[in-house]
């Protein structure tokens, strides 16, 4: 970062300005406390008792993601992916939200969420829900009562359940899953003749029919798509295309036999985004219901009407001074160059924060520059009324439990919200540096733009670790206590009151 000599003060107007002078705070940083830190805040004292960090999840903007995801989609009904723990937001609220913004289906790879979410009321007459990783080790009668219905990709799994209808008296329900070209679940084109026969023999579409001649229903048929995140790249594009016409050839296969599915699913989150001629009878976004695209080549979730829902937040363990000159963290990766104010986050990558996403400069011993994950520390006002966001940067390697901040006029950045450079003056940088505290709450990510309009997002981190934003958020730790905020605007008395027996914290 460049920095202002003090004597440089001429006249700005502020925001024209990519650069601003230090004349454009509303106030002098000596003395009062400058930074206001209401961006970051933590209006729940209870869980910094619990854990030094938190994360806040917006029950609004899940309900809200799925109604938009429906209106893209032409209305087609959405199933909300809740696999692990949903995308780390917590998989009974969100699944409660995306109820209230008109989601009819649940999905998940494993089945174990979904049958807590039969357990904890949601049955049947509120959502189905199917899971397409069963195993036959699994108790798949108690998975087939409580109505939760199975892919199937293989001739043993149809036989199986065949047999577990039979064994339970009830009809299992079963959504054939068809490879198009991902190379991972289901039916090639050359497995479907014998496929065909076999349910011929087992499956019906019709819900009247009896356990003992047709003990599977034939509920739905499906594929994933593999590139559909890239969607302007020619070649994905193309590919995408091959996938859907494989589909749509596995559809009139399926009429031809007499079992034609009541609901037929194919697009993620990316073909949710870019392709509504293809949402059929539901569409299965996962990542989108948390307010993100799919794919950093769509552009952030924000472009398609989407919102972030979850903030992570943490509370600064200890702040003290290092000399220029002075290592920091494990392999010696980052020296200090000026004087600086180190900040130690509390969190690390035994929390999910990823170690890929530490900081490296020239200075140390590895001679590279690797900016590491940013930091909203709080904001500043300028004169012009605007505000401008105070942000840094991992220093050093995330460790196990904590990372560093070297906090210098060097190092931390100031940005108004329009994206513009606030440049101050080197006593008002050391200034506003000093005024960091211990206690004081810091964001790590959340709903906004990114840095350079004055909030790190979870794009930034992953670009930061070399790894995509679900892997980030899935792995987000169970020592984070979760709050969900406007869950009184969005859920029902009965639904808050399952979430209160959950132990489930609320927030505002």
């Amino acid at each position: 970062m460049r920095t202002q000599q003090a004597q440089d003060s001429g006249d700005t107007d502020g925001l024209m300005h990519e650069d601003m002078h230090s004349d454009n705070l509303s106030h002098t940083c000596h003395g009062e406390r400058a930074l206001d830190f209401s961006p970051v805040y933590n209006p729940y004292p209870q869980a910094t008792t619990r854990y030094p960090a938190q994360i806040i999840v917006d029950l609004a903007a899940i309900r809200d993601n799925v109604r938009s995801l429906r209106e893209r989609n032409n209305n087609a009904q959405v199933l909300t992916v809740i696999k692990a723990n949903g995308y780390g937001h917590g998989f009974l609220p969100t699944a409660l939200a995306a109820l209230a913004g008109g989601s009819t289906w649940f999905g998940a790879a494993q089945p174990h969420d979904l049958l807590i979410l039969r357990e904890v009321g949601i049955g049947a007459d509120r959502a189905h829900m199917i899971t397409w990783m069963w195993t036959a080790t699994e108790d798949l009668a108690a998975i087939a009562r409580a109505d939760i219905d199975f892919s199937v990709s293989t001739l043993s799994q149809i036989r199986q359940l065949a047999q577990l209808a039979h064994g339970i008296g009830q009809r299992v329900r079963i959504h054939v899953a068809c490879d198009t070209g991902f190379g991972r679940n289901g039916f090639t084109p050359q497995a479907l003749p014998e496929a065909l026969d076999l349910l011929k023999k087992l499956a019906s579409t019709d819900p009247a029919d009896e356990v003992a001649d047709k003990p599977l229903l034939l509920v739905g048929q499906f594929s994933h798509l593999a590139v559909a995140d890239a969607p302007d790249d020619p070649l994905s594009i193309a590919s995408t295309d091959e996938q859907i016409n494989t589909y749509q050839w596995f559809s009139e296969q399926l009429d031809q036999a007499g079992l034609t599915p009541s609901v037929r699913h194919l697009a993620n989150t990316a073909a949710s985004l870019t392709r509504p001629e293809i949402s059929l009878d539901m569409v299965r976004p996962g990542i989108g219901i948390y307010g993100y695209s799919a794919d950093p080549a769509m552009g952030l979730g924000l472009a398609y009407g989407l919102k972030p829902a979850l903030r992570l937040q943490a509370q600064l363990a200890t702040v003290r001074t290092l000399p220029a000159n002075h290592a920091i963290g494990y392999g010696r990766t980052y020296i200090t160059q000026h004087e600086s104010l180190l900040a130690i986050v509390p969190v690390g990558y035994s929390d999910g924060i990823p170690r890929s996403a530490s900081g490296f400069n020239e200075q140390g011993w590895q001679h590279t520059e690797h900016q590491g994950g940013p930091v909203l520390l709080g904001t500043v006002r300028l004169r012009n009324g605007g505000e401008a966001s105070v942000i840094a940067h991992v220093a050093g390697r995330v460790c196990m439990d904590q990372f560093m901040l070297a906090l210098s006029a060097e190092t931390v950045e100031i940005r108004d919200h329009s994206g513009n450079l606030v440049e101050l003056s080197a006593s008002d940088y050391q200034s506003l540096i000093s005024q960091i505290r211990e206690g004081d709450t810091v964001l790590l990510f959340g709903p906004g733009r990114g840095s350079e309009y004055g909030e790190p997002n979870l794009e930034e981190w992953a670009a930061s670790a070399n790894t995509i934003t679900y892997e980030i958020l899935t792995r987000l730790g169970s020592r984070f206590p979760r709050i969900y905020e406007n869950a009184r605007e969005v859920l029902s008395e009965a639904d808050l009151a399952m979430l209160e027996h959950a132990g489930i914290a609320l927030g505002k």
